[in-house]
């Protein structure tokens, strides 16, 4: 095998991009790069399976994206990346959005369209534009959790009181912690 071939064949997935094609929709790719990890988030991104992480200029909006190993580990960086502030999209079952910004989970991927927001068709054909999509089973316990009571970064408390109009109810009188943990750029 010849070296020209070699260096071809090395340098092939940096042209194409491993998130962002070369056209998204009617848009044309102008600029791509990796996104800088911080070694100080290196051992999360490991452990939740980073494959890819790239941003990439179409003109006067980009996209940051991350690749996952599976929708659960994207899940969870969805929870940790989401926008503070941000409104609840009906792009994707989890979106979220602002006046020129949308932030979503698409299977096994984080997508944050940067002065751009990308209307639902646009998100509806991402399966065929998306590089190694993985579309199998998100968590099914956060649909079930209490709006109320959910504290970013914090807990969630569940009770259930011990007396309930005077009737008590027998072994679940305790209030019942769960600890969770949203990573951030500070912890």
């Amino acid at each position: 095998m010849s070296r020209g071939l070699i260096v071809a064949i090395a340098l092939t997935p940096a042209l194409h991009g491993a998130i962002w094609p070369e056209q998204l929709w009617e848009h044309k790719r102008t600029a791509l790069r990796e996104v800088a990890i911080s070694p100080s988030d290196k051992a999360v991104w490991d452990e939740y399976g980073l494959e890819a992480a790239e941003e990439a200029q179409y003109g006067a909006w980009k996209g940051i994206g991350y690749r996952l190993k599976d929708p659960t580990s994207a899940f969870a960086v969805y929870q940790w990346l989401k926008p503070v502030g941000a409104k609840t999209s009906p792009l994707e079952m989890y979106a979220v959005q602002t006046g020129d910004r949308a932030f979503l989970l698409k299977g096994n991927f984080v997508l944050d369209f940067v002065g751009r927001v990308p209307v639902q068709q646009e998100v509806d054909i991402l399966h065929i534009q998306l590089a190694r999509l993985d579309q199998s089973a998100l968590p099914t316990l956060p649909m079930f959790m209490p709006a109320a009571n959910q504290i970013r970064h914090g807990w969630i408390m569940l009770g259930i009181p011990q007396h309930q109009q005077g009737v008590q109810v027998s072994g679940l009188h305790k209030i019942v912690k769960i600890r969770f943990h949203v990573f951030s750029g500070n912890d």
